[in-house]
């Protein structure tokens, strides 16, 4: 069951007992000249790590001690690489991004003798309290990382300042800021969808330059996803005037994976409303403006206790593999020990497209 996200068969450990889930999502059917795919086969891949995980927390004094989040995954044809974050705790001292190499997407191995590979932004920087939600793209023989930064200033709405920076290296490991330390996508003016918060950016290369998903948060709109366009990854104009995109489930959005299928957008997402399920959500689009919800439920669901991901499935990162979406996402569960009660770890699943 699991041969699909590569040719071996993994279990869990004999200690945590796990079930791959295999469902089909249908959607709507859409227009001729829209979007093709309407059905998702999701199938969970059922890690070696706690609770099924592919990736752990880190060892008790590590940076990422308690959090593993918002994976971004490339692959180079022989080796996959994994960069994450972990959120910044004042009380532990714990923070910043980390990278992870695996020969098959299932078991890692920490790069950087386990240390971040991005840290904490000087004093006074926009990233000087927080960064995390790398996405990371090789782009003419460089990585890119657009990430997010927090300050350590708060909208009186007691909501932190999010913005996105940018980094380069050659290796992956070795970081250095662009435009001067500064942010490359800052937050917009008052009453904007994005205000207060721009974050976790998915970037794709597109008719010579990119375009850009992100997370918007504002005391009005609340959380919205939205989009943009750069020639040169720096430079960046918002999409039709800051709008958010269309057609996503009601009650808020943000997270946004996207990757193309053909000439089909696909979109994955978690929903903030208060009656949907804590999981990944699925949609297409044409335009990547106008979106079309692939079924009605979460396409990646929460797993049952004891699993990783028995609370939240979120903040996931897509490969195109053949005729199969590769996903490697954030899962979390309650448990002693854990900031605020839980932890955060990255498992992975396959998604069969059909057409």
């Amino acid at each position: 069951m699991l041969a699909a996200f590569n040719s071996a068969r993994h279990r869990c450990r004999a200690a945590c007992v796990a079930v791959a889930l295999s469902v089909v999502y249908a959607g709507a059917k859409t227009p001729a000249n829209g979007p093709s795919i309407s059905e998702l086969r999701v199938e969970k891949v059922v890690g070696s790590e706690t609770g099924g995980a592919v990736l752990d927390v880190g060892r008790r004094d590590a940076f990422d001690g308690v959090w593993a989040t918002c994976p971004s995954v490339l692959f180079d044809g022989k080796q996959y690489r994994m960069w994450y974050s972990s959120f910044y705790d004042s009380h532990m001292g714990r923070g910043g991004i980390g990278m992870a190499t695996s020969a098959d997407g299932i078991h890692w191995t920490r790069a950087n003798n386990g240390d971040p590979v991005l840290t904490l932004g000087a004093p006074g920087s926009f990233d000087d309290g927080q960064v995390m939600g790398p996405f990371v793209m090789r782009d003419g023989g460089v990585y890119r990382m657009w990430y997010t930064g927090m300050n350590t200033q708060w909208h009186s709405s007691g909501i932190g300042f999010y913005r996105i920076g940018l980094a380069t290296s050659r290796d992956g490991v070795h970081w250095t800021r662009a435009n001067g330390g500064h942010p490359v996508f800052d937050i917009g003016p008052p009453g904007a969808n994005d205000e207060v918060q721009a974050a976790t950016p998915n970037t794709l290369r597109e008719s010579g330059g990119y375009r850009m998903w992100y997370a918007a948060w504002s005391p009005k709109t609340g959380h919205t996803i939205c989009s943009a366009t750069s020639r040169d990854g720096i430079q960046w104009q918002r999409e039709e005037e800051g709008r958010p995109v269309t057609g996503l489930v009601s009650g808020g959005q943000y997270g946004p994976a996207v990757t193309r299928v053909g000439s089909t957008y696909l979109m994955l997402y978690m929903s903030a409303g208060a009656n949907e399920s804590r999981g990944l959500f699925a949609a297409t689009s044409s335009d990547g403006r106008r979106w079309i919800p692939i079924g009605t439920t979460a396409a990646i669901a929460p797993g049952a206790p004891p699993a990783f991901d028995s609370a939240l499935a979120g903040h996931a990162s897509l490969l195109v593999s053949g005729d199969r979406l590769k996903v490697w996402y954030t899962g979390y569960r309650s448990e002693v020990g854990g900031t605020h009660g839980w932890k955060l770890r990255i498992g992975a699943a396959t998604i069969a497209l059909r057409n």
